[in-house]
């Protein structure tokens, strides 16, 4: 998520020649809840994760402090595998990305978001309207509920890259 003004709050899912720096076993990733802007990168702590697990990503804003916090964890066992909290503004815009950094060979299969919940500020009826997709990807099951308050998207299919 970002708020136009050079916050990016991300979750990165990462693999690099050696993940040792969060525990990874061989051909396991590491996970981290991070803020991106003009002081560069703040991360929570790394934990390792599987291309079987399914990780749930919780982004939410506390107005009385106004940090965003984000909290990761197994969605099929409920461990905590990162946490951050950081003050930020207010998110206007929300997105999936995919980085290629030191001549990668990009993703050898293809990247999956299910059951995605978005509850807005306020409710707007148009958001909907706002999703775009390249290269490929697509989303299914966009609905609305409360006059455009919660959006959900049952499915979001990202290809593999080359």
């Amino acid at each position: 998520m970002s708020n136009g003004t050079g916050d990016l709050i991300q979750t990165t899912l990462e693999s690099w020649p050696s993940n040792d720096w969060c525990g990874a076993a061989t051909g396991q990733w590491c996970v981290r809840a991070s803020l991106f802007g003009w002081f560069g990168q703040l991360d929570g702590a790394g934990a390792a994760v599987s291309g079987t697990d399914q990780v749930l990503i919780d982004y939410g804003y506390n107005a009385t402090s106004g940090n965003w916090t984000q909290t990761v964890t197994n969605g099929q066992t409920g461990a905590e595998l990162s946490y951050f909290s950081y003050p930020s503004g207010l998110m206007t815009r929300w997105g999936t990305g995919t980085e290629c950094n030191d001549d990668c060979t990009g993703t050898a299969a293809k990247q999956q978001y299910v059951n995605t919940t978005i509850t807005l500020a306020s409710a707007d009826p148009n958001f909907g309207a706002t999703l775009g997709v390249s290269q490929g990807t697509t989303y299914t099951g966009l609905t609305s509920e409360q006059g455009g308050l919660i959006w959900k998207i049952a499915e979001i299919n990202v290809p593999s890259m080359s």
